[in-house]
């Protein structure tokens, strides 16, 4: 059997004295199946678990995500193999705790409501990776690294020493804060993920199946800045932000490393250090986009590509050929006056 604990946030058009009703139609469905479970409710969350066999706890999960009355759903936990059930006589039972008055309840109520929301900052710090794992019942800090072929995105704002001094503190602040989330939404969007926000720079990876996806990707994020830039108010920092990007493929190490109190689920490997030298290269080149040969080579759309020529990369014992697109978002002169 299997079992999965999870978190959910109740729609705001949900009114919680549906909770009877919600709870009476699940008991119905899961008693058909051979699922039982239990919901609490608390404070506008929904904490639940439900056992039974996998493939109908996999099909039932299905259906929970697409229900609009759940938001912002997490899984808290993923049980494979599970011998006996914690809950054999509940096809549903409901708990609303926000009804109950108890002096055992009510602590009981303000803790789960704060383990909510610590959790869903948590997760704001984690990456999606680790809650994948997670997700199938697994402990993170027991997965080990491996080799993977990943395309690496490296991508970091232009000037930005400059604009610190320019511009207070909370516009400094926005704009990066800005810049990552454009970042982080094109590569969701592509299929990868950010593994590293440093400063200014971020660095994402996604699945060598993802090439054409990441190239997009890129793409999308010159454009959004671009769109930041024009659309900004005189004066105002957004429109100084610009940013070199450097695309690289090949085999990584991704896992866990880290110490006894600090780990990181991260990618390493020669493809990271290629994207960075890839990077930088963009201030020489006025180019905003940099691709190494082997990422033009896994590409399967019709992409403009444009040679560079080789270039001498830190740590390559030989010149490297380069490439970038034709597309009026890459050619930036103004790249030229931050040469790194």
């Amino acid at each position: 059997m299997k079992r999965i604990t999870y978190i959910s946030q109740l729609a705001p058009e949900v009114r919680r004295e549906a909770l009877a009703g919600i709870a009476r139609v699940a008991a119905g469905h899961n008693a058909a199946v051979g699922i039982t479970g239990v919901l609490v409710a608390v404070g506008g969350f929904f904490f639940q678990v439900i056992e039974g066999p996998a493939d109908r706890i996999d099909a039932l999960m299905t259906r929970i995500r697409a229900d609009r009355r759940h938001r912002e759903l997490r899984i808290l936990a993923c049980e494979e193999g599970v011998a006996a059930r914690l809950f054999p006589d509940w096809a549903m039972r409901p708990v609303d705790l926000d009804a109950a008055s108890d002096d055992v309840l009510r602590p009981i109520r303000v803790l789960l409501e704060r383990l909510a929301h610590s959790h869903a900052v948590i997760q704001r710090y984690t990456q999606p990776a680790v809650m994948r794992i997670l997700e199938r019942g697994l402990d993170p800090l027991s997965v080990p690294l491996r080799r993977r072929e990943r395309v690496i995105l490296f991508a970091d704002l232009v000037g930005f020493s400059r604009l610190v001094e320019r511009f207070p503190d909370e516009a400094i602040a926005g704009m990066v804060t800005r810049f990552i989330d454009i970042c982080d939404g094109r590569v969701a969007a592509a299929g990868g993920e950010v593994s590293k926000v440093i400063g200014d720079c971020v660095m994402a990876f996604a699945p060598r199946e993802q090439t054409d996806a990441m190239i997009a990707a890129a793409l999308g994020i010159l454009g959004d800045l671009h769109r930041c830039r024009t659309e900004a108010v005189d004066g105002r920092a957004e429109a100084c932000l610009r940013c070199g990007i450097g695309l690289s493929l090949g085999a990584v190490l991704e896992g866990n490393l880290g110490s006894q109190r600090k780990s990181d689920y991260t990618v390493l490997g020669d493809a990271v250090n290629v994207a960075s030298r890839l990077e930088a290269i963009s201030r020489t080149t006025g180019r905003a986009l940099i691709l190494s040969a082997p990422v033009r080579a896994a590409a399967r759309q019709s992409w403009p590509f444009v040679a560079l020529g080789c270039h001498p990369l830190k740590g390559k014992s030989e010149p490297q050929e380069l490439f970038t697109l034709n597309d009026p978002l890459i050619d930036d002169p103004e790249l030229l006056h931050h040469r790194v």
